[in-house]
């Protein structure tokens, strides 16, 4: 993912939400960052609006619906972007900062809704 800057890629099996591990991949920045992103086949978004201990709100990426998710209580610790990709199923992908300098939350959900928008984007090449 050269447009986000990452240096180094880890796929893995991560529990991005309750009841089962999505294949995910890690994806490390130069800069002190690190994206994740994981296809959720056995959740889809309304998980998230379920309630929790984190906020939501709901947005678009590329036209499709998705739900931007933070830790209740925490700013610039990290902010992840979930996106209704099928039913029951979506594609979730997280920015985390990785040096003691912490970002403005925006710049943080900035950088995850800009990230789901290039992984959605090449999801629907793989169609």
């Amino acid at each position: 993912m050269k447009q986000l800057q990452a240096v180094a890629t880890n796929p893995t099996t991560l529990d991005l939400v309750d009841g089962a591990k999505s294949p995910s991949c890690h994806y490390n920045g130069e800069d002190s960052f690190a994206y994740t992103i994981g296809a959720v086949t056995h959740n889809g978004v309304s998980y998230w609006l379920q309630g929790g201990n984190f906020d939501t709100k709901v947005i678009k990426v590329a036209d499709f619906g998705a739900v931007e998710v933070q830790l209740k209580g925490v700013s610039g610790f990290d902010c992840s972007v979930a996106i209704d990709v099928a039913e029951g199923q979506q594609l979730m992908v997280s920015y985390v900062p990785t040096s003691a300098k912490k970002p403005a939350q925006s710049v943080l959900c900035g950088n995850a809704e800009k990230a789901a928008g290039l992984a959605l984007a090449t999801l629907k090449t793989l169609k």
